[in-house]
């Protein structure tokens, strides 16, 4: 069964413009990323959808979660944050930007 490749896709985010993306935390079915791009920092849980076969992540403000709560389950049941899907590693990096920027003009209007 395909996993994700987290160490790919730290590379990409960090290639498309992350000014830091790093594994925080590897559980049973879920990688949890904390990354920054434009002074803002979010974690990320990415996992292998198990019906869909597709990456599925949650990006949330790291602000929102305090370290001890820092997990994958945690993450999944925090109500604020977005959800991005893909295919692969490439276009989920991609997306996981969109969304990034996304948060960011949203923080910005409070």
């Amino acid at each position: 069964m395909y996993s994700v490749n987290t160490e790919y896709l730290v590379n990409k985010l960090k290639e498309i413009g992350f000014s830091r993306a790093k594994l925080v935390r590897s559980e049973a079915n879920c990688n949890l990323l904390i990354t920054e791009i434009l002074d803002e920092q979010f974690l990320i849980s990415v996992r292998k959808g198990a019906i869909s076969n597709k990456l599925i992540a949650k990006i949330v403000p790291a602000y929102t979660l305090p370290y001890r709560y820092w997990s994958c389950i945690y993450l999944e049941y925090t109500p604020q944050g977005l959800y991005a899907f893909a295919d692969n590693e490439n276009e989920l990096a991609n997306q996981l930007l969109k969304k990034c920027k996304r948060l960011i003009s949203t923080l910005k209007e409070f």
